[in-house]
């Protein structure tokens, strides 16, 4: 039986890498750094290094979108049915253009819900970021811009994406403390503009999504405390899981299995004759 389950992880779930969408504005397109050194293009590859098998991220970004431009713009684009993950960060240029927070409020909800929805209405696949503190910058003091005044600004913004995420149980990442930290280094942490982030500051970034992608699968599945026995086996079961055409078998003396492309993931757990339990992991 443990061969035949074996056997079917690797036969059913030989398919294609992971898949990201990634939404935004200048932060997500990266303004001013290299398109390998984006923070979404930064994070796959080390999902990758890490021994993760993820696609290039499609990134439907645009330096100076607001929340509309940004729904707006991802009406032009051509999207899959689905992705494995979904990324989000916006609200920069609402705040830059002294846009209404309420405004703000509803249409991140959209987007939030869009991200949900294109995650396979997964919300545990989504990750927001806050807003980065562009007042702490050179930038801003080179055009006479009160730091507290936008701290204040870029709060009440971040705090309303932050009520709306964990309202739908959606990951948040709060990146705005790193570029507060990162001040006094402006020739470490930002590029010629003297505004926006450079290559190591969203390295810092990706690193933090990628942990959020390579934690426990149980932080991904709030679903999956319905048990059922079938004989010998216990089956978990909850929320769609898509299987890693390698992780299946390291599963079975590590801990877990991934979703991937549409597969039913079922979990079972074994105790075999003098042995401790473990888990075999399966697509179906």
């Amino acid at each position: 039986m443990l061969l035949k389950l074996l056997v079917l992880a690797l036969v059913y779930c030989l398919a294609s890498d992971e898949t990201v969408l990634s939404l935004g504005d200048s932060y997500t397109i990266g303004e001013g750094v290299a398109a390998d050194e984006r923070w979404p293009v930064q994070m796959v590859k080390e999902l990758n290094d890490r021994g993760e098998t993820f696609a290039t991220p499609q990134i439907i970004a645009k330096t100076g979108w607001t929340t509309d431009e940004l729904q707006a713009g991802i009406k032009e684009q051509e999207l899959a049915e689905k992705y494995d993950w979904v990324t989000l960060l916006i609200g920069v240029n609402n705040q830059y253009r002294q846009r209404d927070v309420d405004e703000y409020r509803q249409q991140f909800r959209e987007l939030l819900k869009l991200a949900i929805e294109k995650a396979d209405q997964n919300p545990q696949r989504v990750i927001v970021l806050s807003i980065p503190d562009w007042g702490v910058t050179p930038f801003a003091t080179q055009r006479g811009r009160d730091p507290e005044v936008i701290a204040k600004q870029i709060d009440q913004f971040n705090q309303i994406a932050r009520e709306e995420t964990e309202l739908l149980k959606a990951h948040y990442i709060d990146i705005t403390k790193l570029t507060r930290e990162a001040a006094d280094q402006p020739e470490k942490y930002l590029v010629a503009d003297q505004l926006h982030p450079s290559a190591e500051m969203y390295r810092q970034w990706a690193k933090l999504a990628a942990d959020v992608i390579l934690a426990p699968e149980t932080d991904h599945e709030p679903n999956a405390s319905a048990v059922s026995r079938r004989g010998d086996f216990q089956q978990i079961q909850g929320g769609q899981q898509i299987c890693n055409p390698i992780r299946p078998i390291s599963a079975v003396l590590r801990k877990r299995g991934w979703q991937r492309n549409g597969w039913q993931r079922n979990k079972f757990r074994m105790q075999l004759p003098g042995e401790t339990s473990w888990s075999v992991y399966g697509c179906f």
